[in-house]
């Protein structure tokens, strides 16, 4: 899917932005405003989906950000499925074309029965369309993904982008992994600075279903008190109410979906 696309003059600033912008990216808060602000200039999407091989684990970290309520955790959770899910389809369609970057809906082979059956995948779970680029290594192991999704619009050019950043993408995320495991074995949170470990116990019992009344009497403080630290927990976190809290927290790392 390799094409020869030219860059214009702004299409090389906004390129040049988006390397420098990343070099400044360290942990997930950051990495989720970047790929939400300056990338968007080359890819506008709502959601990315990274799928990054951990070798101790001999399997795939997934990771989302994404700001549409139309993608749950249902639907991640569908993505990460191993014989079933995003990378297991991205890898089947890019060892036929020989290609690291998946479009869907195709643009050249939309009859293919694996085409087919990613993009009905992709439909069903709020995706809407995708352009993934699967990063290998020299021996043809896939050791990541990047995977846009909700793209507008969705082009060759949209590709040839996705091909042209999956570089920067890449160590940039992986930075982010590795800065989030050396913050989280010195100080034991997986949250840095962007919420408190008070406000991440909240957001926990918030998960779990828990009512105001029932997290002050868990956390055997008051209900004014509890109620103060989730209006300050929708403000860091940009959101209006407790779902949206929940999502993004998860997005971001804060939280595991259980």
């Amino acid at each position: 899917m390799r094409q020869s696309h030219k860059l214009s003059e702004q299409e090389r600033e906004y390129l040049s932005e988006i390397v420098e912008s990343s070099m400044r990216v360290v942990n997930r808060h950051q990495f989720f405003n970047w790929s939400q602000g300056t990338l968007q200039r080359l890819i506008p999407h709502e959601i990315l989906i990274c799928g990054v091989d951990d070798g101790a684990r001999r399997g795939f970290e997934h990771y989302h950000f994404e700001s549409t309520r139309y993608f749950r955790e249902e639907h991640f959770a569908a993505a990460c499925q191993v014989d079933s899910g995003l990378l297991r389809q991205l890898q089947q369609i890019s060892k036929r074309t020989g290609n690291h970057i998946v479009v869907s809906p195709s643009f050249s082979t939309p009859d293919d029965e694996q085409d087919a059956a990613l993009l009905a995948f992709v439909q069903q779970n709020e995706m809407k369309n995708l352009v993934a680029a699967l990063c290998v290594g020299p021996r043809g192991k896939v050791q990541a993904f990047y995977s846009f999704s909700r793209v507008e619009p969705l082009t060759a050019q949209t590709a040839f982008f996705a091909e042209l950043i999956a570089p920067c993408l890449h160590v940039t995320f992986l930075r982010v992994l590795m800065s989030q495991e050396q913050t989280g074995s010195a100080s034991g949170s997986r949250s840095g600075r962007l919420v408190t470990r008070r406000q991440e116990e909240i957001l926990t019992l918030i998960r779990d279903g828990k009512t105001n009344s029932e997290i002050a009497s868990i956390l055997d403080v008051s209900p004014w008190t509890i109620k103060s630290h989730i209006q300050m927990i929708f403000q860091r976190l940009n959101t209006n109410n407790r779902t949206q809290a929940i999502t993004r927290a998860i997005s971001l790392g804060i939280l595991r979906s259980e």
